[in-house]
């Protein structure tokens, strides 16, 4: 078996405004609560920073949320403290279990504190976890900051000095073009994606900062079981850019399979590729499985211009140190009037004050805002997929018939010859 180290450390994002934790959990006890868990039941790890002082917990259900996810891992990374001059923070955030090599990457945004992202259901089992007979888990959570958003007018106050210094402006990423992604699976992974159950998948190392490959060896979901599923993943957005169009062709080098396509990737429609690629019997006898991904980015779409937002890496660097120190010191002194307040409470024998959950009407417009674009994000792959099962019903129709009609044309060229050789015998 691979060592864990070996399969974590290519999965992280790098470079600047990334971040990495490892969740190592081996206390015995700990442990056997996690594999012999029940839906509902909870486990968060110690707060701990990422990029700059930003701080994060991971929150951990071994066997689902919700009766709807029973049985299924369910791990999400939470933002302790939103800093208070910020409204977003758009993210790509990566999610890995080492031992069963479970990852999940995807872009996302985080408007308050104590937002929580995470896994869909199925991406690992707990039953796999309980097949192991591990004596201690890994958790990783990594991810890149590309874009921040500021409440109104907060933007000038943090970065005057980039804005109008022009002697000190920074260039804005570049990222190629065309490039070529390859990628080995050792014999362990295969291994793995042998024995895979529908839902789980797994993800490559990040190409350029920017690109990743996504396999669900036995289909991304039911309806592809047997299947294996692969995507191509953006894992962050061009500088000040909504959307780009690719045009990316996936090649199997040992099946010689491929499929070619022309796809917008965008913040809500990050991953594109082929449910159905190869039949997971076709790699039970292979020893090694290698994929090649050819990309061309033939067009970009610029993001609307807001004084509030930036994309600049050396800004969002600077920002992040500033609002996080002003976020610690915020939280520290709430944290020290909750204490004394609970203090006087208790002398004067009043009731603990209730949760106070009101969120302003900005934020309320944010969320459903950002409801609205995952429920057109839902809907577009759900006509996709109608619109493949239509041409394929209407591509294995057309086949019947040109076999129908070359057995129709060969039965009579046969008996147009037999009718000739006998007009010579005679």
């Amino acid at each position: 078996m691979a060592s864990v180290d070996c399969l974590t450390k290519h999965v992280v994002h790098s470079g600047p405004n990334s971040g990495r934790f490892t969740w190592n959990i081996t206390e015995e006890k700990l442990v056997n609560r996690i594999l012999n868990a029940k839906v509902g039941d909870l486990l968060e790890s110690r707060v701990f920073n990422m990029c700059g002082n930003l701080q994060w917990t991971i929150r951990l259900y071994p066997c689902g949320n919700n009766r709807n996810s029973h049985g299924s891992v369910k791990i999400f990374l939470k933002l302790v403290s939103m800093p208070e001059e910020l409204e977003q923070i758009h993210l790509s955030y990566t999610t890995l279990c080492p031992q069963s090599q479970a990852s999940s990457t995807a872009l996302d945004i985080y408007v308050k504190s104590g937002d929580s992202k995470g896994w869909l259901n199925r991406s690992l089992l707990l039953r796999e976890w309980q097949s192991l007979n591990v004596n201690a888990l890994q958790i990783v959570v990594s991810i890149h900051i590309f874009r921040l958003k500021f409440k109104h007018a907060a933007a000038n106050r943090f970065l005057s000095h980039y804005r109008f210094n022009p002697n000190e402006s920074f260039p804005s990423c570049s990222y190629p073009r065309k490039s070529t992604l390859r990628y080995k699976l050792d014999s362990y992974s295969l291994e793995k994606f042998r024995h895979s159950y529908f839902g789980k998948r797994y993800e490559s190392s990040i190409f350029n900062n920017m690109w990743r490959i996504r396999w669900f060896p036995n289909g991304a979901n039911e309806g592809c079981e047997n299947f294996l599923s692969i995507y191509l993943v953006l894992c962050r957005l061009p500088y000040n850019t909504e959307k780009i169009t690719t045009k990316y062709r996936i090649t199997c080098e040992e099946l010689q399979r491929s499929i070619t396509a022309v796809d917008d990737f965008s913040f809500s429609a990050s991953n594109w590729g082929k449910s159905k690629f190869i039949p997971l019997s076709d790699i039970h006898a292979l020893n090694t499985l290698t994929f090649v991904i050819d990309l061309e980015v033939l067009q970009e779409v610029p993001c609307e211009h807001d004084d509030d937002v930036i994309w600049d890496e050396h800004q969002i660097e600077w920002t992040l140190s500033a609002t996080a120190n002003t976020a610690t010191s915020a939280a520290a002194a709430a944290a020290a009037a909750v204490a004394v307040d609970d203090d006087a409470r208790q002398l004067e024998g009043r009731p603990p004050p209730r949760e106070n959950n009101v969120v302003s009407s900005k934020m309320q417009k944010e969320v459903r805002w950002l409801k609205r674009q995952m429920r057109e994000k839902n809907t577009l792959i759900e006509q996709l997929s109608n619109r493949l099962s239509t041409f394929q019903t209407s591509l294995n129709s057309q086949l019947q018939q040109l076999q129908s009609q070359q057995q129709q044309v060969t039965s009579a060229h046969y008996t147009e010859s037999f009718n000739v050789i006998e007009q010579k015998l005679a």
